[in-house]
């Protein structure tokens, strides 16, 4: 290996391990690509921030189709009421929590 094809996979490395959203948004692209993924309100989690807002491309790492499927589903999840437009008093994992006994109820 030439002293270029050394310096790319250090400096592949190091971007992958200051940010791991590059690995995350790698394994997900399956799934964003997949169809509905506005009902997976744990996958959508992972691309807002505390304060409920979507995460820019510029930290999540997506191609701009993919960032704007992405931002959709969480738009279209907000109106289904299963993911709250801001952050409320009571603690977002009791709110998903409850999202999700509500879903199980459903299904039974």
């Amino acid at each position: 290996m030439n002293k270029l094809q050394e310096e790319s996979k250090k400096t592949d490395k190091s971007i992958t391990e200051e940010n791991p959203m590059i690995l995350e948004s790698e394994e997900s692209l399956s799934e964003i690509e997949s169809g509905d993924i506005y009902e997976n309100v744990e996958f959508l989690k992972n691309y807002l921030t505390e304060y409920m807002k979507i995460k820019p491309r510029t930290v999540t790492f997506l191609s701009k189709k993919q960032q704007a499927k992405v931002s959709k589903a969480i738009k279209r999840a907000r109106l289904n009421r299963l993911i709250p437009y801001v952050r409320s008093t009571s603690n977002l994992e009791e709110t998903l929590q409850e999202n999700e006994n509500k879903s199980e109820s459903k299904e039974k």
